[in-house]
């Protein structure tokens, strides 16, 4: 019976009864209308004798409600998806817990759980559904497809202006057959090419969308995409022909719609530039072409290429051939003159200044110097140059020498200045010596007469030296020696050994003196006598000589050693003069004042002389045989 006494009807149930061990077995399946009542089952046993005893036992079932366990999902699930599996299970009355199984080991216990699968493929998802407070339990098993998701990737080949965008598409998946759907975020229709291109009406960057399908899924990926603007190169050149070895400058003109640019500058003459600028001197004249190439930042090129002419300009130079204070400076003038007739002009820091092409200048002090050369073409071109340079110290070097004589010392003087002290000197005398002394005394004692240079040079330690040559002549000595011929009675003969000196003196030792070459001196009395000799050569120089001698009265005989023979002696007018050398000769007869008072030439070994008409007294005899002299004395007596 139901809660309400309701009879229900037997063909509702079965009952099945005990028999033996079998215990019986009343089956009731309630109709949906006896859900959430209450049933009543009552058994009667009764005892058909012999006691007929009776019993009634009544057992009340709840007809539960039972959960309809089902839910829901998307039609299309791709990996990576959130998903949400709504929960859409029923029950008439009271609650129900539930339970999740996901077909991959993992599990929830949420009503209506939201899950992400980390792999594609086919799952069976169990739902179990238990009521409360009954724990009825129902469940449901639905398959579900996890699709793969693409793996969207491409790479954008940006471009320069006017060139279009390309697009290379990396997309893959393990399964399935892609699509594509290209947005390249200029507005413009979309493409659905694998690898499309693009060109871009403006530069600029643009976001630029891939969306790639397989299986109803899709992946998505944006990325940028850059048509980078292309410069446009341009610049000015001078209008008039520009100098040579001035800085030609070509402003930059090029222009560029987005970003930056640099430049690239051939100038046409091997040389180049990184600057935006354009700025360079040629060497030489001549038309040059050059190249601006205009480049972007992200190397988008554009060039021009212009003419620039350039005219001869002067290239000053020069050099100086010393810098000391005490002597003049030469600057000689080194330009090259493409141009005939430059001008020049030389500008001195201590405010000199020339128009000469070289110029030779004195300095008023010593110090530090700036010399400045400007040259200037009849073209208009100019050129200059500045060098700095350092006059230095130095003394004037001088000195004094006088001629000498051979074996005499000479005495230099030296008459060198300077601003200060410490004045270091270097003499070459000539004759291979040398000295560093200030005042050197140097002996000289040549064979002949010669002629020496003697260079001085003063010089300051680290600075400039002077120098200065003179001449010194020392001229060859006399050599003094004579001889001389006792002539008896107390006279005697003096012949020099050379008589061609143009001075001689003679000192006889008694007071006596002669100036002559080839003196006859008569001694007053006997005795020895030193008697000196001075001769003078041409040159000035002299010698001097003494020696001893005796003034006899005895009458010398001619020494025979040379084959000359004279006889008799004394005699009383008439003797004779014989050669025994087969030779001429030439005979003269001096009287005691050095008259000559008989000549003869001869050829003959012997000759005969007659003074028979002369006075009595001591004569010479001087033979002549072949430039070979032999003197001797004669006497004549009554």
């Amino acid at each position: 019976r139901t809660k309400y006494g309701v009879l229900v009807p037997a063909t509702e149930y079965s009952v099945s009864l005990p028999s033996g061990s079998t215990p019986g077995r009343v089956t009731f399946i309630p109709k949906s209308v006896y859900l959430d009542s209450f049933i009543t089952f009552s058994i009667n046993y009764s005892d058909l004798g012999p006691y007929f005893c009776d019993s009634t036992i009544r057992r009340t079932v709840v007809v539960a409600p039972t959960p309809w366990p089902n839910f829901k999902f998307p039609a299309s699930i791709c990996l990576g998806d959130i998903v949400l599996f709504d929960n859409t299970t029923t029950i008439k009355s009271g609650n129900a817990t539930y339970m999740w199984y996901f077909g991959n080991g993992d599990s929830s216990d949420l009503q209506s759980p939201v899950y992400e699968y980390k792999a594609s493929g086919i799952y069976n998802i169990r739902l179990v559904a238990k009521s409360f407070p009954w724990n009825v339990i129902h469940d449901t098993t639905i398959t579900v497809e996890i699709g793969e998701l693409p793996i969207t990737k491409f790479r954008v080949n940006n471009k320069c202006q006017g060139i279009a965008v390309s697009f290379q598409n990396q997309t893959t998946v393990a399964n399935g057959t892609l699509t594509y759907d290209w947005d390249f975020g200029d507005g413009t229709p979309h493409s659905n090419a694998t690898n499309p291109t693009h060109l871009y009406s403006a530069p600029g960057g643009y976001k630029v969308t891939l969306k790639a399908s397989a299986n109803g899924c899709v992946s998505t990926l944006v990325k940028n995409a850059y048509m980078f603007a292309r410069p446009v190169a341009n610049f000015i050149v001078p209008v008039t022909p520009a100098c040579a070895r001035t800085e030609v400058f070509m402003p930059n003109t090029s222009t560029i719609a987005l970003g930056n640019q640099g430049a690239f500058w051939n100038f046409g003459d091997g040389d180049g530039s990184t600057q935006f600028h354009g700025a360079h001197p040629y060497a030489a004249p001549g038309t040059y072409q050059v190249k601006l190439l205009a480049v972007s930042e992200f190397d988008c090129r554009d060039s021009i290429t212009k003419a620039v002419v350039v005219k001869p300009a002067p290239s000053p130079d020069f050099t100086a051939d010393q810098l000391c204070g005490k002597k003049p400076t030469v600057f000689r003038n080194n330009t090259t003159e493409d141009l005939p007739n430059p001008v020049y002009t030389w500008t001195f820091s201590d405010n000199y200044s020339s128009t000469l092409k070289h110029v030779t200048r004195t300095w008023p002090v010593e110090g530090p110097y700036t010399v400045t050369l400007k040259a200037d073409y009849s073209n208009g071109c100019s050129g200059s140059i500045t060098k700095d340079f350092e006059v230095l110290i130095q003394p004037k070097a001088d000195f004094a020498v006088e001629d000498i004589c051979s074996g005499e010392t000479a005495e230099f003087v030296n008459l060198s200045q300077g601003d200060r002290g410490g004045i270091e000197y270097n003499w070459d005398f000539g004759n291979g010596t040398y000295s560093t002394l200030a005042a050197p005394v140097i002996l000289y004692n040549p064979a002949g007469t010669s002629t020496y240079t003697i260079t001085l040079a003063a010089s300051y330690p680290g600075a400039c030296s002077d120098t200065v040559r003179r001449t010194i002549t020392v001229s060859e000595a006399p050599v003094c020696d004579f001889t001389y011929k006792d002539l008896g009675f107390l006279k005697a003969r003096f012949t020099p050994s050379n008589t061609t000196y143009t001075k001689y003196e003679w000192f006889f030792g008694e007071g006596g003196t002669s100036k002559s070459a080839t003196p006859d001196y008569q001694y007053k009395y006997a005795g020895k006598f030193k008697v000196t000799m001075s001769a003078t050569n041409v040159a000035g120089c002299t010698c001097q000589i003494t020696k001893a001698i005796s003034a006899t009265t005895d009458i010398n005989r001619l020494n025979t050693s040379g084959g000359i023979n004279i006889f008799p002696n004394p005699t009383q007018g008439v003797f004779h003069v014989s050669n025994t050398s087969g030779q001429g000769m030439h005979i003269e007869v001096y009287n005691a004042l050095g008259d000559v008072v008989y000549s003869l030439n001869t050829t003959e070994d012997t000759s005969k002389i007659d003074l028979r008409n002369f006075a009595k007294g001591l004569y010479n005899v001087k033979v002549d045989i072949a430039g070979t002299i032999y003197n001797a004395s004669i006497i004549l007596t009554d």
